[in-house]
Order: structure tokens, then sequence, then C-alpha cells
């Protein structure tokens, strides 16, 4: 893979297709989908292909939008999605086309005029956009930068509100992953029928504070980072069924957003990084319970049996480039993530490698991601007969 190529795919994709598409509801994932391929060794042409086999499929052109936005009115539209195409281009003036743009870049995140710094918003709509602005850091692209600002500005509010002024967890004694798995344990969270119930859980606003504020933070904040990483692999790769291994569409985004926060903690202050911390340990609380309380066995990761030829990156690599995984963005994305993951933290006996390992082992790669007919290889977003060991 070269730079060219793929700033090339970057910068069409940025200058043709909106940052929402299908009636404005579904985020553009073709940044991450070119991104995660590239840092896991595709070639030019491969990037190439999949971007007009796979990629276009899902992208759809800019809409007009209803007027102009301005540095005298930009926080007036900030959550409605009609103004995908202008938030775009005023963004794209703001952005310094010589030089290091970054500066610029996480001053527009940062400003909290009004109370409302993007950077908060950018936990909403499923942790897109927080994803989408990690990944303009990664690539070093000003164009994917000017989409993860549009995508934030637009989907401010979308899906998850925070309680106010949510503030660090005072008096709490346990961890985590702790946490999570009392929440199976006791009968206080509302047992749920059916997963995505994201409105009803939303409302047991005291509920989720109690079990919030049950979370001991690590002062050491690489170290908070760290536990909540790990979290989220432990909720992704271990809540499946003893003998059914299947991995749910919803927690997965856990992963990859705490991914996201990973990545950029080092250009964040203390304080920033703090709250991003808290509101996604809140939000992890609201998508466990949303998808049905699956139970946290460790062992499922910990102790995955691997065959001798497979223990080794190079097989989830392959594995991943080499079938038809690598036209599903998701999974491309979640091996990227693990393989990073270790790099950054060590071994730790196999745990990312063998929850990379199992991914590409078990996601049904003869049933690839349809928006509008399945959630294969994934499950986890409607009534459909596969499920982890949710709690009934």
């Amino acid at each position: 893979m070269t730079n060219t190529a793929l700033d090339s795919l970057l910068k069409t994709d940025f200058e043709q297709n909106q940052v929402l598409w299908n009636n404005l509801q579904f985020h553009s994932h073709n940044t991450h989908h070119l991104g995660a391929l590239a840092f896991l060794g595709a070639s030019d042409q491969q990037l190439k292909d999949i971007y007009t086999n796979t990629i276009r499929k899902y992208a759809e052109k800019y809409e007009p939008s209803p007027h102009e936005i301005t540095d005298e009115n930009w926080r007036n539209s900030l959550g409605d999605r009609r103004f995908c195409m202008a938030y775009r281009d005023f963004f794209n003036k703001k952005l310094p086309t010589q030089g290091d743009w970054k500066g610029e870049f996480f001053k527009l995140l940062l400003d909290d005029k009004d109370g409302l710094p993007l950077i908060d918003a950018s936990l909403s709509g499923l942790l897109h956009p927080i994803i989408h602005i990690s990944y303009a850091i990664d690539l070093n692209s000003r164009p994917v930068a000017c989409e993860a600002l549009t995508m934030t500005a637009v989907c401010v509010g979308s899906i998850y509100k925070l309680p106010a002024k949510l503030e660090p967890p005072a008096n709490g004694i346990k961890g985590a992953l702790r946490v999570m798995k009392e929440i199976r344990s006791e009968d206080y969270a509302p047992t749920l029928d059916e997963p995505a119930q994201f409105d009803s859980v939303l409302k047991n606003e005291s509920l989720l504070l109690a079990y919030y504020n049950e979370w001991q933070m690590p002062a050491n904040i690489e170290k908070a980072v760290e536990e909540l990483f790990d979290m989220s692999v432990y909720i992704y790769g271990a809540t499946h069924k003893p003998d059914q291994i299947d991995f749910d569409f919803g927690l997965l985004h856990l992963l990859t957003g705490m991914n996201a926060i990973r990545t950029l903690q080092p250009y964040l202050d203390e304080k920033t990084v703090k709250r991003l911390l808290c509101c996604f340990f809140y939000l992890s609380l609201v998508m466990y319970i949303s998808q049905r309380q699956p139970k946290i066995n460790e062992h499922l990761i910990n102790d995955y049996q691997i065959e001798e030829g497979k223990r080794n990156w190079e097989y989830v690599v392959d594995r991943t480039l080499h079938t038809k995984l690598a036209t599903e963005v998701h999974c491309v994305k979640v091996i990227r993530t693990l393989k990073d993951a270790e790099a950054k933290y060590g071994s730790k006996d196999g745990f990312y490698l063998k929850t990379a390992i199992k991914s590409v082992d078990n996601l049904n790669v003869d049933k690839p991601w349809n928006y509008y007919k399945s959630h294969e290889p994934w499950i986890g977003m409607s009534d459909a007969d596969r499920e982890l060991n949710v709690k009934h």
C-alpha cells in the first residue's frame, strides 16, 4: 500500500460521498474500511478493488443543505442531519490546506462555547464520530478530519443522551468488568425480550448512575484507558454461548470506540480524556443492558484453544485480507484494533491474538454484511434466532 493510492481514494470519497446515507440514518464507514485495510497491509490494487466493488455500494452523493454554515451560525444547526454538505464545506474552509491542520482541528473539537464541546458529542451515534476522528489522526488526513468534524456536528444528540454534568465516580471500589458482571448477576436492570432497546434503558438513569458510581476509576489515566479497553474486549469476545461462537454488532462498537479514545488520548489534556472515559463507561452500561446482559465468561478468551499453525498475527491478517472478510468493514476494524492493542499493551498471554483468531475463524464469511436484509455475520440488532448468552 502506498500513501498516494490511499490518499487518492480518501480524497475522492471526501469530495463525492456524504458522511451519512440511507435517508441520513447510517454513518459512512468508507474511511474506516480503507484505513483499517491499509494498516493491515492491503495492496493498492486491493484497496481500489474493494472501494470500487464494495465500499461504493454503501455511499450516497452529497445533497444540498437548507443554507450555508458560517462562523456566525455554525452551532445553530448542530444535530440537524440535513446539513451534512454545509458542514463539510464549512470545515473544509476552516482547516488549513498547508502546514499543520491538527491545531485548528482540535480547537474546533474542544471549543466549549455554549457548554458543548464537539468532542463530547463524538460519542453519539454508536460512537461512529469518535471513530472517524481517530482515523483522521491515524491516517494524518485533512479530508478525513473534515469528515469527522462534519459527522460529529450532525450527530449531536444522536441515540444517547448523557446525564447532565456526568462526574467521575467518587467512591467506587470495583473494577469496570466486575461492575458489568454484577449487572447480570443482580436483578435490578430490566430484562429485555429483544436487543437494541436503547431508549428503554436510558430511562433508567438512576439505576445506570448507581452502577456507574460503583466503578473505581484508576488515578493513572493510561491505566483507566487500558482497563476500559480490555473490558470492551471481553464484552465483545467472551459473551457468546459456550457451544456457539457469535459476536454482537452493537457491542463490537464498544471495542472500536474505545480504541478511538486510546488513539486520541496523547492529543488531549487529561481532563478531556477523563470526561470521555466517564461518558464511555456510562454508555457501555447502556449498551450492555440494551443487548440483554450477556454473561461475560473470561475463560472463553483466556482458555481459547488455537491450533499450532494459527498462533500468530500472520495467520489472522492473511485470513482477514484474503477471504470475504476483507469486504466486511467491521471485521477489518476489529482485527486492526486488536492487533494494535497487542503492540501497545503486550501479549497478555495471547489475549488480543486469541480474540482475533476466534473472530476470523468464526465469523460467517458466506453471508457478508448487508445493511438492508441481514446483519450477518454479526448478531444482536434484531430478534433473530441466534443470540449471545443473554439473560432471559
